[in-house]
């Protein structure tokens, strides 16, 4: 029986026949994958998904098309590349020659401490009940360990592999009129078994500080944000500031501060393919090797990211950042990473009397790109600090700041960092806490 990867070559053989003369790009992923959902400490969802899916890239040298598939059928896929062969031809030429640069045989990369799926439902259920045992009541959320493997096959001869494990723990602990959250992500489930106990027992104890929530004034506070909040704010920068297409056309802010100071000298964010806390990927789904990248350096932006498409149409370096041939419209950095400071947590909030500790964002939306602002709610744990604890538990604000605002007033970078899911795109970042001077409330 054809192992995933020997299935994937002998439908690579199908398209070179289907295709002659025409360039192809073929990305395979499978995901086979468990999720547990729990509410009010009582599962109610487990789930054992396998999903298998393709896109194929083709190009003339003038024109391209993508197509996606989810079946293994060869019959499905001549009939596919047949109809997508004719539209192909009634596409509108884009002006600059497609070239599948990438080439090469065989990659392979390997992160994952699960050598067998058929140990995992057991293990996820020690996990579960370990938290259920901790929290008791009003625990809500979800694990999901996947077992990923991703192949990319071209018409050059390209043959790259990786097979991955992303691993996503949400717990919510609620108490009363009070809420908090912790969310951790990465590859190793023995990671994860090392970790919970601490992460559910701090959870729990922020849920408790959290009952009796009180309003406060609204207007201009001192905050120190959580890694997962920060996160959010790093993955925003990395779309308005540091996308190249957008800067081409005059839609990024990065058309007046690309080589400019917008933040203080120890703020630096990258992306890191080379940090293996996170799933280090080595190529990007174009097949391009990727490289440590900078994004901000010393407080300035400096990095713009072109995709394969991108980098094409406007002449420049494809950076390794195509996260999907079917839609190029955008760059994204694959393995986000803020740099730690040298002071810690613990240090940073004893010098913070009369902050807001933010421990989530919720609801955060863009409002105006090219100013970089930014609106959400807090949830699940903000606070007002005192002697380095949290003295009183606030109800939920709104918030509106401005990314470049926001970084001009960092005081202070953590050397703690935390891994955690980047929201909305099943991959992972890496970040401190950060202390800002200023941040405005508008509403509770």
């Amino acid at each position: 029986m054809m192992n995933f990867r020997e299935k994937v070559l002998n439908l690579a053989k199908v398209v070179r026949t289907e295709t002659e003369g025409v360039e192809f790009h073929i990305v395979a992923y499978r995901d086979n994958s468990i999720l547990t959902r729990f509410a009010d400490t009582s599962v109610h969802q487990n789930m054992i998904r396998e999903n298998t899916n393709f896109s194929i890239f083709l190009s003339d040298g003038e024109r391209f098309i993508s197509v996606d598939l989810n079946s293994m059928d060869e019959k499905v896929w001549k009939r596919k590349l047949r109809d997508s062969l004719e539209l192909l031809k009634l596409m509108p030429k884009v002006g600059f020659d497609i070239d599948l640069k990438e080439k090469g045989r065989m990659h392979e990369e390997k992160y994952t401490d699960i050598e067998t799926l058929e140990d995992l439902p057991s293990r996820t259920a020690k996990i579960i009940e370990k938290i259920f045992r901790v929290t008791g009541d009003g625990a809500y959320g979800s694990l999901k360990i996947g077992d990923v493997s991703l192949m990319l096959v071209n018409s050059n001869g390209l043959e790259k592999y990786t097979r991955f494990s992303p691993m996503e723990l949400n717990l919510i602990v609620v108490r009363g009129d009070g809420s908090a959250h912790v969310g951790w992500g990465g590859w190793k489930l023995s990671t994860l078994e090392e970790k919970l106990d601490e992460m559910t027992e701090n959870v729990v104890k922020m849920a408790e500080n959290s009952r009796n929530q009180v309003e406060i004034e609204l207007g201009e506070y001192g905050v120190i944000l959580s890694p997962e909040v920060v996160s959010d704010i790093a993955m925003y920068t990395s779309i308005l500031l540091c996308d190249g297409k957008l800067h081409e056309e005059n839609l990024s802010p990065s058309v007046k501060l690309l080589g400019k100071e917008i933040g203080p000298h120890h703020l630096n964010l990258l992306d890191d393919p080379e940090d293996e806390e996170l799933i280090p990927f080595k190529f990007d789904l174009a097949g391009t090797e990727r490289k440590r990248f900078k994004l901000i350096e010393d407080g300035k932006l400096v990095g713009l990211m072109f995709n394969f498409l991108s980098s094409l149409k406007y002449g420049k370096e494809n950076t390794g950042h195509t996260v999907n041939m079917v839609n190029m419209d955008y760059s994204f950095p694959m393995n986000l990473v803020l740099k730690s400071g040298e002071k810690s947590i613990s240090d940073i909030m004893k010098e913070s009397d009369g902050y807001i500790y933010i421990s989530r964002f919720h609801y955060t939306n863009i409002v105006n790109p090219m100013e970089t602002l930014i609106t959400g709610l807090t949830r699940d744990g903000t606070f007002i600090l005192k002697d380095g604890k949290f003295e009183k538990p606030l109800k939920n604000m709104r918030f509106n700041f401005s990314i470049i605002e926001l970084f001009r007033n960092i005081e202070d970078v953590s050397k703690e960092s935390e891994v955690v899911p980047l929201e909305y795109t099943g991959l992972f970042s890496k970040m401190p806490y950060l202390k800002i001077r200023k941040f405005r409330f508008t509403s509770s």
